[in-house]
């Protein structure tokens, strides 16, 4: 038995005592709230912004440095960007702190705890279903996703050199999300839900956007999706339902302890800088997951059998503690 899987059990054999289920059942869609950027970037955090996305100083997307300044100052992730400038000082400086870039953009930021790993420039899909068919086909839509994910990833190992084994492993994650998002879709569709599937904006996959990346969606979020799954595997209202995620527990299991031994990986071939910012992500991640969990708890499937926001912010506040440990 991995470390991995001894966490998660850890703390599904002490929440699973007096938990009540959660009161409503919407789908995962996430908390939202909109925003609004008026700032400044400083050379260094310019420079660590083409350094993560792998642009030049003239050709900076606004919308993806509006995410990046985004990061940096919220404890939300930004789900849209609906308006956005940006002025880039032509001449590099050698000042660091120096103002290097001025930045103004609105839009939506919201949170997603769910199925599946997002891709880079994964499009979050306007999801409004109340049923608990929606909320399987948007989970559906996300395991379809992270086929893309793992294609991404083997495409970037390889280049990497990175170990064979870890390059093998990616394969077999992106085969068992395919069966995944197939059998999700199934029980959706035999629900009487629409299955989307993804898309995505094209984003350059530099050796930072994916450790960064991996830290907070693998490491952070699919561990606790695999959790969710072993939890909902135990105690769904449905028998269908416990059986599906029966299916999916131990893979997504297998998929976060792959996250983060890649994490270890990545980290290894990164400046001290950079793998400063790496785990300061991480920790950020993990250290908003009770709040985001408890928030979620009162938008998730009641038939899902998950405990209510208490009871799912304290499982996750559990389950935080441990990984950082």
């Amino acid at each position: 038995m991995g470390r991995l899987e001894v966490i998660v059990l850890a703390c599904i054999a002490s929440a699973a005592h007096g938990c009540g289920a959660a009161s409503s059942i919407d789908g995962c869609d996430p908390p939202a709230r909109n925003f609004v950027i008026d700032t400044e970037l400083t050379e260094g955090e310019l420079t660590s912004l083409q350094n993560a996305y792998g642009f030049e100083r003239d050709d900076i997307d606004c919308h993806t440095a509006c995410r990046f300044t985004h990061e940096r100052d919220e404890e939300w992730e930004l789900g849209e960007v609906k308006s956005c400038t940006l002025d880039v000082t032509p001449e590099e400086s050698l000042d660091i702190d120096a103002i290097a870039a001025s930045i103004e953009c609105d839009g939506r930021e919201l949170e997603h705890i769910c199925e599946g790993r997002r891709p880079l420039g994964h499009i979050e899909l306007a999801h409004g279903g109340t049923e608990l068919a929606e909320h399987l086909a948007h989970c559906a839509h996300l395991e379809a996703a992270a086929v893309t994910a793992f294609d991404d990833l083997v495409v970037a190992l390889s280049r990497w050199n990175a170990p064979a084994s870890l390059v093998e492993r990616c394969r077999r994650a992106r085969a068992q999300e395919v069966e995944h998002a197939a059998a999700v879709a199934d029980e959706a569709l035999r629900r009487g839900a629409t299955v989307c599937p993804p898309s995505r904006t094209p984003r350059e996959l530099s050796l930072l956007a994916v450790a960064l990346d991996n830290a907070v969606e693998g490491c952070v979020h699919e561990a606790w999706a695999a959790l969710r799954a072993r939890w909902v595997a135990e105690h769904a209202r449905e028998p269908e339902l416990r059986r599906l995620y029966t299916r999916l527990a131990d893979d997504e299991l297998e998929h976060a302890q792959l996250s983060w031994d890649l994490h270890a990986w990545l980290l290894d071939q990164l400046d001290a800088s950079a793998r400063i910012g790496v785990e300061t992500a991480l920790a950020r991640a993990l250290g908003r997951l009770p709040q985001l969990a408890a928030e979620q708890a009162t938008t998730l499937p009641a038939a899902l059998g998950l405990p209510g926001a208490e009871g799912f912010r304290a499982l996750a506040q559990d389950f935080g503690a441990k990984l950082a440990a």
